[in-house]
């Protein structure tokens, strides 16, 4: 049995299959791609299906929309990136190694190779 899904108010009169022309595919694809079908009459579970997404999520985009309009669903939130592997110290000890290297240096630029000989044994593949 499929629930109801109850739409934002103006939610039937956004274009979002134009606003997905203008702004690209980039970062806004998926949300404007899955509220133009949401728009056909398609359900929360095809949507789901076709955004290779949950249905949680789906409903959070609608939720942002309900609350705070095209920009709160256009409105992505970067991600907290890639926890260091060095430790502070290490950190510390290959900045003075690779300004060391870079003082020795006569010309040319230091590469990756260069200053993972000075990267701490733990974090070298």
């Amino acid at each position: 049995m499929t629930q109801r899904l109850n739409l934002p108010e103006g939610f039937k009169k956004e274009n979002f299959k134009s606003l997905l022309k203008k702004r690209g595919q980039q970062k806004y694809g998926l949300r404007l791609l899955a509220m133009h079908y949401l728009q056909q009459g398609k359900t929360l579970q095809e949507v789901a299906d076709l955004m290779e997404t949950t249905i949680k999520t789906v409903r959070k985009w609608i939720q942002r929309y309900d609350l705070f309009g095209i920009e709160g669903l256009l409105s992505i939130q970067s991600g907290r990136g890639r926890k260091s592997m060095l430790l502070l110290q290490h950190k510390e000890d290959l900045k003075i190694a690779i300004k060391e290297l870079e003082d020795k240096r006569e010309g040319g630029r230091i590469t990756g190779k260069g200053c993972l000989f000075y990267a701490p044994k733990t974090i070298q593949r």
